[in-house]
């Protein structure tokens, strides 16, 4: 479930050069928006990120298909 892996993000102890935890956990979350939606929140801090998507199970593509490209996309660099 999404809030297990989100506590675990939050408890990750991260960054040889830098407190990454205490960076990420201060991040806060943000509306993260797809053709102007909110279609989830996500945390980001230096290339690490948790996106929650909104109305999605384990099977996000299947669930949010243009939801599921759109973060593809983000995160390969493509938007």
């Amino acid at each position: 479930n999404w809030l297990g892996n989100r506590a675990w993000t939050l408890a990750l102890e991260w960054g040889k050069d830098f407190d990454g935890k205490q960076g990420f956990n201060d991040a806060g979350e943000k509306s993260w928006m797809v053709d102007g939606k909110e279609a989830g929140k996500i945390r980001s801090y230096k290339g690490f990120s948790f996106l929650q998507f909104y109305q999605a199970g384990h099977m996000v593509p299947l669930d949010q298909p243009a939801n599921a490209l759109s973060m593809f996309n983000t995160f390969v660099g493509q938007e």
